[in-house]
């Protein structure tokens, strides 16, 4: 399955988007590119700061420790049981966690039964390949 766009409901989409371009993203009004998908960030006024959305974005295998350190750089990674960098063995992948400025949950995930990119370097946000979940 692919998700070719999401739209959230969110407090503080301007600092988010911001955040999202500051990352090297495309945004476009309330819309930030996101490999071959889309996630737009809609204002709402019943929305709250506190976590609510969960939106994972996928990575080549071979690629999340240069994402890592990229997305490390924007926003502090989070951590789950003492670790910043995730296993998730029934998905056989690995991922990342921070927040984003308006509360979302972001997740860089890579699956490793996936094609690997092959590349090397500093990580860039167009090797994003798209919207894996969103929550």
């Amino acid at each position: 399955m692919r998700i070719a766009h999401a739209t959230l409901a969110v407090h503080g989409a301007a600092p988010a988007l911001a955040f999202y371009g500051a990352l090297g993203l495309a945004v476009d009004a309330a819309t930030v590119a996101v490999g071959e998908g889309a996630l737009e960030l809609v204002e709402h006024p019943r929305a709250t700061s506190a976590p609510t959305h969960h939106v994972a974005l996928r990575v080549a295998h071979d690629r999340l420790g240069a994402a890592a350190t990229w997305l490390a750089a924007a926003a502090p990674l989070l951590p789950h049981d003492g670790a910043t960098r995730v296993r998730w063995d029934f998905w056989d992948a690995e991922a990342v966690y921070c927040h984003d400025p308006a509360g979302t949950i972001l997740e860089l995930i890579a699956f490793r039964g996936l094609p690997a990119s092959g590349r090397s370097g500093p990580f860039r946000a167009d090797e994003l390949l798209g919207l894996a979940e969103v929550g």
